[in-house]
């Protein structure tokens, strides 16, 4: 069965693959790859490819071969009822996503997170889990619990006050575009650090 993780973003060519590229990236490290599936949708995606920008900032974490063939594979794809019934844990880019998730499967709500929340509700004290679904449960605990994610803030490019919202810097200037993947993949690597952390084999 696996572990099945899935990322969205709004368009499913920028925010969500470099989350999803950096989990693979982590799994592959950490030779974990086999018995989990990762992938990444778009609550309005019109079946792009991959954002150069994108793999720019991707190849600063994946192996070139891996990255070769994340690339390869890669279409925009949008989110299916089918893939969110099914995943273990959902991590979105905002809470636009994230609402659209609920409200289309109400079921999924309490295993979908946004990246910056679902990293500051796993920096807890520890607790390990058998699998990602357990780890979801553990997350949505802890709802309520926590403050809001602190970080650095793109306040150029922030359209929401909520700090645990990633914009969507697709259609920015080259040079805050890259800083908004740039965080991205530093949040993603802080999430993956700790569901790994957390998921003992």
């Amino acid at each position: 069965m696996g572990n099945r993780m899935l990322f969205v973003c709004h368009a499913n060519e920028c925010r969500s693959p470099v989350m999803a590229g950096t989990m693979i990236a982590a799994l592959e490290a950490a030779v974990r790859q086999d018995d989990w599936r990762v992938s990444s949708a778009g609550t309005d995606s019109r079946g792009g490819s991959l954002c150069p920008v994108a793999v720019g900032v991707l190849s600063d974490t994946m192996d070139p071969q891996l990255l070769a063939d994340f690339q390869d594979h890669f279409v925009s794809t949008p989110i299916a009822q089918r893939t969110l019934e099914r995943a273990d844990l959902i991590i979105t880019a905002s809470r636009e996503e994230r609402s659209a998730i609920a409200l289309r499967v109400p079921a999924a709500r309490p295993r979908t997170f946004t990246l910056r929340e679902a990293v500051s509700l796993g920096a807890g004290d520890g607790e390990s889990a058998v699998d990602l679904a357990e780890y979801a449960d553990i997350l949505h605990e802890r709802r309520g619990l926590t403050g809001a994610a602190s970080h650095r803030r793109l306040l150029a490019l922030r359209k929401s006050n909520d700090p645990n919202d990633i914009p969507d810097v697709h259609h920015a200037a080259l040079r805050a575009h890259r800083a908004g993947l740039q965080e991205v993949r530093e949040a993603a690597h802080a999430l993956a650090s700790g569901i790994l952390a957390a998921i003992g084999e």
